[in-house]
């Protein structure tokens, strides 16, 4: 402690502190000298009894002290010899510690005693609060953290205790603290837990020294707890991951809580709400009501508790730039592309491939000039009628050579894809997105497995997959993003089959020769 913190809390000047510490032989040159805590002690107690009775009695004015003498002889041949003594005085002092040293020479030995002295004082003063009363934080329906104001105490608080309804509930260690011994200075607080809900309870906080002084007077407040709405924490924000047409929403352990209990989600991509699927307890996979291609996106949450109170998320801000300018400005000729009519989610309902009618089937193609939307749109009644619970992705990598032929989700696409199939967008149950022709490049390859949601997916599922090897595209074109989607199926538990007398290798399907991407799919996979 500095000199003149010491004076200040003795009610001395920096002089009269400087004048002792030269009499006891303590370092100290100026007001901003230091001193130790046990020349602290020392001087404390110099100062609360006059200057010449702690000189001549050499420590202390009240109480009971018991000296204890050792003396030890050391001879020539290293014999020791102790001695013990015990003298019983009457002082009252600070608590210390004083040790004196003498050296008597006489021929032809030396002889060196020591003399040790253990002072014990009496403290029956307790610590003093000061103005400020409780306060409470984190308060909700069932806990509430309750934090104290200032109290001080000469010799160092030991214990905060907090009492509930005249209860014993919490006891922390203060370390004694001698002055402003705060919440806010000490970094403690008392957390209170397992409350009931719309119930008054009286808080109390008492502070005790070591020698068992207990304060009086003590700060208490009486609470009522009311039920919150969920509560948000910034310090365990949202992330948005794996963005594709669909997203993974990562919602941190803690990210939200609630007194009483949690119930449900609601999650909102540009303001609409949309469908996701419970992957893990702190993993969504969502499905965007609108697309999501181009420009900045954002995404919030509303949790609910069980009486259906609810609090919004800090809002997560995102951008997918995945097509190019203009492709975004045919996105959105009709408005944003976070306001574009056709949505782009799978729902819950298109099932999770686990069965022959629910089997998720994929076909990858850059155009179908051979072939017309009349047909086509035969084909995907057939399909349909014969599977009506199966999800189809419909996968190209797009090529700007090819002419426009349909417009799925207001993109346009080089294939003849059939009105009903571009209504069920909608619904979820059908898919399309544009590809990257990879050529075989890690670089340049497009994520299928994220593509399509296939995370949702349990081990053991199965997809079926055609590839388009007519000339203007084939295996080759799109080989390593193949190799990655593969990857990732196997690394699930889930087996990629090819369809209709398909080519385990190049995945060629019967009617892809002639670009029929449809009625390879129509098949079986059990």
């Amino acid at each position: 402690m500095r000199v003149y913190k010491l004076a200040k809390s003795l009610n001395k000047t920096s002089k009269e502190i400087l004048q002792a510490c030269e009499d006891f032989n303590i370092s100290a040159s100026s007001h901003l000298s230091s001193i130790s805590e046990d020349n602290v002690k020392k001087l404390s107690g110099y100062f609360r009894v006059s200057k010449k009775s702690y000189i001549n009695n050499k420590l202390l004015i009240f109480g009971s002290v018991f000296f204890m003498m050792v003396v030890a002889f050391t001879s020539n041949n290293n014999t020791e010899i102790v001695l013990a003594d015990t003298t019983t005085t009457t002082t009252t002092v600070a608590p210390t510690t004083t040790t004196s040293t003498t050296t008597t020479t006489v021929a032809p030995t030396t002889t060196t005693s020591t003399t040790t002295t253990t002072v014990i004082i009496s403290d029956s003063k307790a610590p003093i609060w000061g103005d400020t009363q409780l306060k409470f934080m984190r308060v909700n329906g069932t806990y509430v953290d309750v934090l104290w104001g200032h109290v001080a105490d000469e010799t160092g608080i030991d214990k905060m205790h907090l009492y509930v309804d005249g209860e014993l509930h919490t006891t922390l260690i203060a370390g004694e603290c001698l002055a402003s011994c705060s919440s806010t200075t000490n970094d403690m607080r008392f957390t209170v837990t397992n409350l009931t809900v719309d119930t008054s309870y009286e808080f109390k906080v008492v502070a005790c020294d070591k020698a068992g002084n207990c304060s009086v007077d003590n700060p208490t407040v009486t609470l009522t707890t009311v039920d919150k709405p969920p509560v948000w924490s910034e310090n365990h924000p949202l992330t948005v991951t794996a963005l594709g047409t669909r997203l993974n929403l990562d919602i941190p352990v803690g990210a939200v809580s609630d007194d009483i209990e949690f119930s449900y989600y609601e999650v909102y991509v540009n303001g609409a709400l949309s469908t996701f699927r419970t992957i893990s307890d702190t993993r969504l996979f969502v499905l965007p009501k609108y697309d999501t291609h181009c420009g900045p996106q954002e995404l919030y949450v509303l949790a609910y508790d069980s009486i259906g109170q609810f609090s919004k998320s800090p809002v997560v801000n995102f951008t997918r730039n995945s097509m190019t300018s203009l492709e975004c400005s045919l996105a959105t000729s009709s408005g944003s592309a976070t306001t574009t009519t056709v949505a782009s989610g799978k729902l819950a309902t298109c099932g999770d491939s686990s069965t022959n009618a629910n089997r998720w089937v994929v076909a990858v193609i850059d155009e179908d000039d051979s072939q017309s939307l009349n047909t086509m749109t035969a084909q995907w009644t057939s399909f349909r009628t014969d599977y009506p619970d199966r999800c189809f992705h419909l996968l190209e990598p797009y090529l700007s050579n090819y002419s426009n032929k349909s417009n799925p989700n207001g993109i346009g696409s080089s294939i003849a894809i059939p009105t009903a199939f571009i209504n069920e967008l909608s619904a979820g149950t059908t898919f399309h997105s544009r590809v990257n022709r990879d050529g075989g490049s890690t670089a340049s390859r497009s994520d299928w497995w994220d593509l399509i949601g296939a995370d949702v997916l349990p081990s053991g599922a199965k997809i079926g997959l055609c590839i388009d090897n007519s000339g203007s595209m084939n295996v080759n074109t799109v080989t390593s993003s193949l190799n990655l989607f593969k990857q990732k199926a196997a690394a699930a538990g889930v087996t990629i089959v090819t369809g209709l007398n398909g080519n385990s290798s190049t995945y060629d399907c019967s009617g892809m020769t002639v670009e029929q991407w449809i009625s390879g799919l129509r098949i079986d996979i059990n």
